[in-house]
């Protein structure tokens, strides 16, 4: 065989023999999954699919990983390799991870030298070498007073290679199982503590984790093989050490570095794809989600700044904006940013600049480092850190490491315990039970790959209303004034286009205003929205009487047990929620589900006060998310509000219950009765509920 580059270049660089040529990367996984410290790329990379085995060095543990990716020499013509004839060549480099760390800290890391890789550039398989005669090329360094430890010729090592590919491979088993699933009301609580921070003003957009516990039966090298068959995901890596397996399916770029030049293309925004007939529908809600766009734009803003920190002075521009993406199991919206760095910027100052990956962080990062540090329960290992590597030739290029399983070491059995963690991007706009939707869609292609355990099914959500009557808001207005105009028009455009899987075009806030300019006294104002005509809005403003003072309110709700049944959209079909009130004579029907959690009433949400703070039951999907209940979060704040199941016996050892809604603002309950019996008493409003009576009724 005989090397296509010149010697000057320290590439050596020969095909691969078409009759032991692998038919795909996971074949060529399948193939070499024997040798130590396999690392293996396939998709979309800027190098094409790679996988590298036997490294000559590896980082120690506790060395600084980004100095460690700054060690190879860059490219002598930015932007492309040495040797011409040789375009997209790798050739080797540093490979691994990158665990996840907050702004300003090294993260733990894995990072090994490779003299040599195996590389599909789209057309056919290669052998690449970096040699300087029988040496690596300089930027290797080397152990103090030990020999190179690899001094075979590129040669020796193509052919040993190939004798290896010659083989079929054994055959291999790979089946994950889910030990513990994400716990869906922590993570309900945690969207809402976010959203929270968010209004009070801490932070624009956060991502929030959680995780799922998980084991593999089999080898990790099959396992990825089954993840990348038949396509591959857009950033698929594998990473195996003797202690530590790393198996993804990632599809999102972090950065990728050209000579002087990079690219960074965060994805935020995910839909659904089903395959049949609902597919093209769940990529036009993408499309026209506003609370997605929103927090696409506010990511990439974050990365242009990022990037500008290293970048020549106006050597950042967005790419393309708010791409609607196919990716396996899902539809994601994705944006690019590109740069040019500064001359006296070296890899370690572009990771130090952008690690860890904005789209997983939030705006601004370091904030919304800390909000997740609160919400979340532990750390999250490599999730939203980074795969990848560096090539003196090919430059650097990570994905952000989602859709990834972290796996320790194999046990006596030959399993491997680890976690599958997932996440999503929280705005001012996100409803918990959707963001809770999102995560098992993420987790669901991954799990499918390897024989997993579909997503645990949850009782169907959705009350026996008429949707074609259409979606309604009421909300209070003072003397011409209307009060949470903007939170009950946001409100029910989201509902809209979850109904309707169009958006609400009509002006709802300008169309409220014309209708009530002029009032006087106290109004109640009813906006519609027809599923037939999503460009106008028909509002109506009634007088009332207005909310009456706390001290004469003597409440009395009634428990009635009901079905699983629940919704977060106001339908104008209220007859089931009529039909309660009628049974429950002159008591308020407090709905609760069959195993006793408290939910809401036909009219208001709910709130128990307990040793001093709220507790409110979690928006799980089956409570309608009210502005009275947001204003009450707003007011207390995160510390002075546990948002988790509310049992009704917990109201026995209640300071008080409460109802809220937009109109009648804090309604005291004297009483709660369950058949023929009363649950809990109460002679008086506690302190906390008169103070938030107070405060809202201004």
């Amino acid at each position: 065989m005989t090397s296509t580059a010149p010697a000057r270049t320290g590439l050596h660089r020969v095909p691969i023999p078409a009759d032991v040529a692998p038919s795909g990367i996971a074949a060529a996984v399948r193939r070499l999954a024997h040798r130590p410290r396999l690392v293996a790329f396939g998709g979309s990379w800027s190098w094409g699919s790679l996988v590298a085995t036997d490294p000559v060095f590896t980082a120690p543990d506790g060395a600084d990983p980004f100095t460690v990716l700054d060690a190879p020499p860059r490219p002598v013509r930015p932007g492309a390799p040495p040797d011409a004839g040789a375009t997209g060549a790798v050739g080797g480099g540093w490979f691994g991870l990158l665990d996840h760390a907050p702004p300003g800290e090294r993260p733990t890391a894995s990072l090994s030298w490779y003299r040599d890789v195996l590389r599909h550039d789209g057309g056919r398989w290669w052998f690449e070498a970096l040699v300087v005669g029988r040496s690596p090329l300089p930027g290797l360094p080397d152990r103090p007073g030990a020999a190179h430890p690899d001094t075979r010729s590129a040669e020796d090592r193509c052919a040993e290679l190939c004798a290896d590919l010659a083989r079929p491979a054994p055959q291999r088993s790979a089946r994950i199982a889910v030990t513990r699933w994400p716990d869906r009301d922590a993570h309900l609580a945690a969207v809402e503590r976010c959203v929270t921070e968010i209004r009070r003003g801490e932070i624009f957009q956060a991502n929030v984790a959680t995780r799922l516990e998980v084991r593999l039966d089999g080898d990790p090298h099959e396992a990825w093989a089954r993840l990348v068959e038949p396509v591959a995901p857009a950033r698929a890596a594998l990473v195996v050490t003797p202690g530590r397996a790393a198996v993804g399916a990632s599809p999102e770029l972090f950065l990728h570095r050209d000579g002087d030049r990079v690219t960074t293309a965060p994805i935020k925004g995910t839909r659904p794809r089903t395959g049949g007939s609902g597919d093209e529908a769940e990529r036009a809600r993408l499309g026209a989600s506003v609370k997605d766009a929103a927090e696409n734009v506010m990511i990439v803003d974050l990365m242009r700044n990022d990037l500008a920190r290293v970048a020549r002075p106006g050597g950042v521009r967005p790419g393309q904006l708010l791409t609607v993406e196919p990716h396996p199991g899902v539809w994601h919206l994705v944006s690019r940013v590109h740069a040019t760095l500064r001359d006296d910027v070296t890899d370690a100052g572009l990771l130090a600049a952008t690690f860890p990956p904005g789209s997983v962080t939030g705006a601004p990062k370091i904030r919304a480092c800390e909000v997740i540090a609160d919400c979340e329960d532990g750390g999250r290992g490599l999730f939203t850190g980074a795969v990848g590597g560096v090539s003196p030739l090919a430059g650097l290029e990570l994905n952000v490491a989602i859709r990834t399983l972290d796996l320790g070491p194999a046990g006596p059995d030959g399993s491997r315990a680890g976690r599958l963690g997932v996440g999503g991007g929280i705005t001012v706009d996100s409803d918990p039970a959707e963001e809770f939707g999102e995560v098992l869609t993420k987790a669901a292609p991954v799990l499918a790959a390897l024989d997993g355990p579909p997503r645990p099914l949850r009782p169907q959500v959705g009350r026996p209303a008429d949707r074609s009557a259409g979606l309604f808001e009421t909300l209070s207005c003072v003397d011409g004034r209307a009060r949470r105009v903007g939170e009950h028009a946001a409100r029910l455009r989201r509902s809209y286009l979850a109904v309707t899987g169009r958006p609400l075009g009509a002006r709802v806030e300008a169309e409220v205003a014309a209708a009530v300019a002029g009032l006087s006294g106290q109004h109640r104002v009813r906006v519609e929205a027809s599923p037939r005509d999503p460009s106008r809005v028909t509002v109506r403003a009634i007088p009332w009487a207005g909310p009456v003072p706390l001290v004469e309110q003597d409440g009395v709700v009634a428990v009635v047990r009901r079905g699983t049944d629940g919704e977060s959209h106001k339908f104008a079909d209220r007859r089931w929620l009529d039909a309660h009130e009628a049974a429950s004579a002159r008591s308020t029907p407090l709905l609760c589900d069959p195993t006793g959690r408290v939910l809401e009433t036909t009219h208001s949400a709910v709130a128990a006060v307990h040793r001093g703070r709220l507790w409110v039951p979690p928006l799980d999907g089956r409570i309608l998310p009210g502005t009275g209940r947001r204003a009450l979060l707003d007011l207390v704040g995160p510390g002075a509000v546990r948002i988790a199941p509310l049992p009704l016996a917990a109201l026995t050892e209640a300071d008080g219950f409460l109802l809220v809604n937009a109109l009648r603002g804090v309604q005291w309950v004297r009483r709660v009765d369950d058949a023929d019996h009363t649950v809990a008493a109460w002679d008086g409003p506690d302190p906390l509920t008169r103070h938030l009576a107070e405060v809202l009724s201004r």
